[in-house]
């Protein structure tokens, strides 16, 4: 009973942690809302994949190394690089007068929003932190305070589980409205989630002269 509480807690929390809006979720709403909403769920499941890769870097692994302020600020420099080129692409999107069918063919290639996807998720080790702090959640409501190799596991498929099932609940949904939509519309969205992106490669930029200054990230 108490594995079975274990895994719904551990559902739960991947759920929720998916809902915040970031540069994954902005990734998926471009495709969903073109109706590319198989591109929008291979983001979902790479963003998902790289979560669990940390989570279980996190409970077997070389979640050490990942402390080292060199390796945090490598994958906080290819963050910034990856959410600028997608805000530029997003941005050209906005605008009338440009031709953007070269765009939708990044959009709709299935194995480009794979990339996409696991790029944007791999760039935020400090997630480490985050399914480490899930665990002693479970530890300190009681839900289960013995954790061993099949507890690990379990909480990472289904927190994984839970991650996936927002982004892809947001993918499906996104699809859905979508014919309520218009093109006017739709280039109003796509420059405000150019703006977001670009809020978020500052919010990466000054992760990165934080860890440079010798400052705590986490």
């Amino acid at each position: 009973m108490s594995l079975l509480l274990l895994i719904l807690f551990a559902y739960f929390l991947g759920f929720i942690t998916a809902i915040p809006i970031g540069a994954t979720q902005i990734e998926i709403a471009k495709r969903s809302l073109k109706g590319y909403v198989i591109s929008a769920l291979m983001v979902a499941l790479a963003s998902s994949l790289s979560d669990v890769m940390y989570g279980t870097i996190a409970f077997f692994g070389i979640a050490p190394f990942l402390k080292n302020e060199m390796v945090i600020s490598v994958f906080l420099a290819v963050g910034i690089v990856v959410l600028i080129v997608l805000s530029f692409f997003t941005f050209r999107k906005s605008q009338k007068d440009t031709d953007t069918k070269s765009d939708d063919k990044f959009l709709i290639n299935k194995k480009m929003s794979f990339i996409v996807g696991f790029s944007l998720a791999v760039t935020n080790p400090p997630v480490i932190f985050w399914w480490l702090a899930e665990v002693q959640f479970a530890k300190d409501f009681g839900i289960y305070t013995h954790f061993n190799t099949t507890a690990y596991i379990f909480f990472l498929l289904f927190g994984g589980l839970g991650l996936f099932s927002y982004l892809s609940f947001l993918s499906i949904l996104l699809h859905k409205v979508k014919h309520f939509v218009s093109e006017k519309m739709e280039k109003r969205i796509n420059l405000v989630l150019s703006i977001l992106l670009v809020f978020i490669a500052i919010y990466f930029l000054v992760r990165l002269i934080s860890v440079l200054h010798g400052k705590s990230i986490v």
